[in-house]
C-alpha cells in the first residue's frame, strides 16, 4: 500500500514537471518569435501578453494595432524554420499596410 502511494505521487511529480518544461519551451519559443519580431520591424512597438495557453504579440505599426496569436500547441509542435516562414509573413503583412496606410494618406491630401 505504501508502495503504490509512492508510485502515484511519484507519477504526479513526473508530470507536475513535464508540465512545467512544457510551458518553459512555449515560452522560451515565445520569447523566439517576439525577438525575430523586433528584428524584421524595428520600427514598430511590441508587447507579449499569455494566458490560458494562447501566446498573444501585440504590434503597433504606422498607426495600426496587429494582435497576433499562437496557441501554446502550435509553439510546442512547430519547427523553428516554420516559425520563422510565419514570422516573416507577419512582418510583410505589417509592412505592406503601413505602406498602404501611407499611400492613402498621401492620395488624399493629393485630392
Amino acid at each position: 500500500m505504501v508502495l503504490a502511494i509512492f508510485e502515484v505521487q511519484r507519477f504526479d511529480h513526473l508530470r507536475e514537471r513535464q508540465m512545467e518544461m512544457t510551458i518553459a519551451g512555449a515560452e522560451q519559443v515565445a520569447c523566439t518569435i517576439f525577438e525575430r519580431l523586433g528584428l524584421e520591424l524595428a520600427g514598430a512597438q511590441l508587447d507579449y501578453e499569455s494566458f490560458n495557453g494562447i501566446h498573444n504579440f501585440i504590434i503597433t505599426h504606422a498607426g495600426t494595432r496587429f494582435r497576433i496569436q499562437f496557441a501554446e500547441q502550435t509553439l510546442l509542435t512547430r519547427s523553428m524554420e516554420q516559425l520563422a516562414e510565419t514570422i516573416c509573413k507577419i512582418a510583410e503583412r505589417v509592412l505592406c499596410n503601413g505602406t498602404l496606410r501611407a499611400l492613402q494618406n498621401t492620395h488624399r491630401h493629393d485630392a
